[in-house]
């Protein structure tokens, strides 16, 4: 019975792995002599990984990041390493240049050495906040003209306004004489 339940609870979390919108990679960190991360290797990805990132678990399978891609980030290198390293997590997000996409990332240390990072592709939601800042920008940009247009017509008016007063005065003046 017991051996029935791990081979049931072995198929579900396979299930779950596979089915798992987020992309989901385990990877074990590479130090130099002095213990800084300079690389980690890919130990598994699943399914919504590969469509994200466009890289197949059996591709990718016990290589290093920079001979698969080599335009990767130090960036990513050292918050990774962080992570495998120290056992901290991470929420964060960023653009990966290599892949031309805005990722948030949860990471966490299963253990020491080692790295699992949870991609979510946030590439739309960038570029519609990027379009809403713009727009903004934009509004505030004729909002500050408007507002200075409005103030030169206050102006005017009260020119205008002085303008009359003299006139009148003036023609009294001349009506008066």
């Amino acid at each position: 019975m017991e051996k029935e339940n791990s081979v049931v609870n072995e198929m579900c979390y396979r299930d779950l792995f596979n089915e798992l919108l987020e992309g989901f990679a385990l990877h074990e960190i590479v130090c130099d002599e002095e213990g800084r991360p300079i690389n980690y290797r890919f130990i598994h990805v699943n399914p919504a990984f590969e469509k994200m990132v466009g890289l197949q678990n059996d591709n990718v399978k016990d290589k290093l990041v920079l001979d698969v891609l080599p335009n990767t980030e130090k960036f990513w290198i050292d918050t990774y390493g962080h992570v495998a390293l120290t056992g901290e997590p991470i929420v964060f997000e960023h653009f990966a240049k290599e892949q031309g996409k805005y990722f948030q990332v949860t990471s966490f240390s299963p253990k020491k050495g080692q790295f699992v990072a949870l991609f979510e592709d946030i590439t739309d939601r960038k570029e519609a906040e990027e379009k809403l800042k713009n727009a903004l920008i934009e509004t505030q940009k004729v909002n500050e003209m408007m507002v200075g247009r409005e103030m030169k017509m206050i102006e005017l008016k009260n020119i205008i306004k002085e303008q009359e007063i003299k006139i009148k005065e003036l023609e009294e003046k001349l009506l008066s004489k």
